[in-house]
């Protein structure tokens, strides 16, 4: 019954209805500890209160599952369950935290695609935190060959953040052509280069922000509309338009 229940609410969390995967999850826990099924229901309700906003649950109960998962000797579970942690922290700005977790990780990962993705999750966490020098290291550690159009953004953005404009320009180019079929990110390549030849002038800076953020404002995710709106907020706020700043500061 554990594993049936389990699989109903999988069935809608796949369908991001997390409120009904939430009432099954939690039934199925309410069973008890079974060997082998209670680890996976604690994981799959620790994503669903994740997805809920319900942080210290989640997190609360993805350590349940850890648990599990080290007590069955299944390394490559509590290998997803750490990064799901750690990836949980930096969602709600616990960048120290999740900093902590997956250097953990990459020092006690064997595996190649869990480690890739281990990778991926801190450099973007020491971007949120600003350790941009430590983002680079591992985004310049990487081969040409398998850098991404977001991997080409995320160095720009790092060498833009120290302000070391040569090397981002060197980039733009290889970036721009590698996420031509992905807008959003040739997009924000496209501002940063903006922002560094526009640096002498900002109404020209302003006017292509609020241009871009405008067409872009119904596809952009969460991080989308807060890179657009932060900009815009700093600008501003360097301008004392401190109206302006607000306006945007309340869409954050």
């Amino acid at each position: 019954m554990q594993i049936f229940l389990d699989y109903q609410g999988v069935r809608y969390k796949n369908e991001n209805n997390f409120k009904k995967a939430r009432t099954f999850f939690e039934r199925a826990k309410d069973l008890g500890k079974y060997p082998y099924s209670f680890g996976m229901v604690c994981y799959h309700l620790g994503i669903a209160y994740d997805r809920s906003s319900r942080i210290v649950e989640a997190i609360n109960i993805q350590k349940t599952a850890l648990a599990c998962f080290i007590e069955e000797g299944n390394h490559k579970r509590q290998l997803y369950t750490k990064t799901h942690i750690a990836n949980t922290y930096t969602q709600y700005g616990n960048y120290e935290q999740a900093d902590l977790w997956y250097k953990q990780l990459l020092n006690n990962c064997d595996n190649n695609e869990i480690y890739e993705r281990i990778k991926r999750n801190l450099i973007w966490n020491n971007i949120k935190r600003k350790a941009y020098s430590e983002a680079l290291e591992l985004l310049l550690n990487r081969q040409e060959s398998n850098l991404t159009s977001l991997s080409y953004y995320l160095l720009i953005l790092c060498f833009y953040k120290l302000h070391d404009y040569k090397s981002a320009m060197s980039w733009i180019h290889k970036g721009k052509e590698e996420s031509i079929h992905d807008l959003i990110t040739y997009s924000k390549i496209d501002t940063i280069e903006k922002l560094i030849i526009y640096d002498d002038n900002p109404n020209l800076i302003i006017q292509h922000l609020e241009e871009t953020y405008r067409q872009l404002n119904p596809c952009l995710d969460i991080e989308g509309k807060q890179f657009y709106l932060q900009l815009l907020i700093d600008i501003y706020e360097k301008q004392n338009r401190l109206d302006k700043a607000f306006y945007y500061q309340k869409q954050l």
